[in-house]
């Protein structure tokens, strides 16, 4: 083999081997979160929104929302959602709450696997407010 065929299939390999370990790289956000279920555990917040607690929130396929408070720091809370993945390991979702007439929050959960992450939220009306924490996704029983 001549020298510049040798250096060409080298070139070639290391090529596929350079495209073969960026296809690699894992996608953790889902395009849906209809039909989970995630508990938010609460690290910090400010205004409006609380700085700790925990709650779970339920999606829907048909874009409602339920949300359990812990009964000390977060409250119950229903209404619709929508939800967009925006990212390889992000999504941005909205909530509109029925309960609480008028109030909006967007959300961004960031994900660190298929089930957990970071998320940040802020509030879209009212007093302004941003919280931030951890989230898991839950067994929807």
């Amino acid at each position: 083999m001549q020298k510049r065929q040798m250096w060409f299939l080298i070139l070639v390999i290391g090529l596929g081997l350079s495209l073969l370990s960026c296809s690699g790289s894992e996608s953790f956000a889902p395009k849906s979160i209809g039909g989970k279920k995630y508990q938010v555990v609460i690290t910090g917040g400010s205004g409006e929104m609380t700085d700790t607690g925990n709650a779970t929130i339920a999606f829907a396929m048909n874009g409602s929302y339920v949300v359990t408070g812990d009964g000390v720091n977060t409250s119950n809370d229903l209404g619709t959602y929508t939800y967009n993945k925006t990212g390889k390991n992000t999504g941005a979702f909205t909530l509109n709450s029925t309960l609480l007439k008028g109030y909006q929050e967007s959300n961004i959960f960031e994900f660190v696997n298929k089930k957990s992450g970071t998320y940040k939220a802020k509030t879209l009306t009212g007093d302004p407010g941003d919280q931030a924490g951890n989230f898991n996704e839950i067994e929807v029983q």
